[in-house]
This record gives C-alpha cells, sequence and structure tokens, in this order.
C-alpha cells in the first residue's frame, strides 16, 4: 500500500507543479467562411470590447480558424499585436466580403498596421501564412460573412 501512496504523491506533485496556461474560452458566435473553395472557421468580434481583445494572450488558433472583425461603419483600419503571441495574416474586406489587401502581423508588435484602403468593413486574422498556402489573394470573395 505505501509504494502506491508515493507513487501518487509524486504524480499529483508533478501536475500541481505543472505551468498552468489559462483555458481562453470565447463565448463569441462562430460562423463558417468559405473563401477561394476553402473553409475557415471564424469567431465573430462585434462588440468594441470583443475587437479590443482580439485574440490576445491566446497561445494557439487551430488550423483553418481565425476571427472576423465586423465593424459598423466602412473605414481605414488599422490593427496591433499589442499582448498578442501569435504569427497572424490579416485581411482587410470591403462591404461585399472582397479581400482589399493582406498583410502580415508579428507577435507583440505594438506598430499600427493600417489598411491602404478607407473603405474596410471587415476584417479577419488567420494563423501566418493561411491565407498564403490557400492560395487566397486580394480580389477573392469571403461567402458566410454574417449580414446585420
Amino acid at each position: 500500500m505505501r509504494p502506491a501512496l508515493v507513487v501518487l504523491a509524486l504524480v499529483l506533485a508533478q501536475v500541481g507543479c505543472a505551468p498552468q496556461q489559462p483555458a481562453i474560452e470565447s463565448t463569441l458566435p462562430v460562423v463558417t467562411l468559405k473563401i477561394g473553395g476553402k473553409t475557415l472557421t471564424a469567431e465573430v468580434a462585434e462588440s468594441t470590447d470583443a475587437q479590443q481583445a482580439g485574440l490576445m494572450f491566446r497561445r494557439e488558433l487551430p488550423a483553418d480558424h481565425g476571427m472576423l472583425f465586423v465593424f459598423g461603419m466602412q473605414r481605414q483600419a488599422s490593427f496591433w499585436m499589442k499582448n498578442t503571441y501569435l504569427p497572424l495574416d490579416i485581411a482587410y474586406l470591403d462591404r461585399e466580403g472582397v479581400i482589399l489587401e493582406i498583410h502580415p502581423l508579428e507577435p507583440l508588435d505594438t506598430t499600427p498596421v493600417k489598411s491602404a484602403a478607407a473603405n474596410v468593413a471587415f476584417a479577419l486574422e488567420t494563423n501566418r501564412g493561411w491565407f498564403q498556402r490557400n492560395g487566397i489573394q486580394p480580389g477573392t470573395k469571403v461567402a458566410g460573412i454574417p449580414r446585420r
């Protein structure tokens, strides 16, 4: 009986000493987007709070997942990577869902990445290289964007 207790104590000690990552569970709505024949699952950030938090503090983003930012009005958009550890790409889209431009975003870089276009209605963040790996370029239409 004693050896079993020693083993149990060692296992519990290891578990207790393991570095713990806070679990980030999103409560945002999720949509399935179709982009150039590819499928992307995206959390939808519509509120100011959700947009400000974005993908901050996350250590991973599953393959073929991203975050869609929905703006109330068209504008020149600007994003930075404060407290964001993931290498991402961002696509700026017009109100029809057409990709206007795609930019890389560097982890933890607080330099704003502004859109060249002034008519951005949506922004879509993905893991770095997702657009390139899937042959997605400016001019491609994104289907499945929620219309409100």
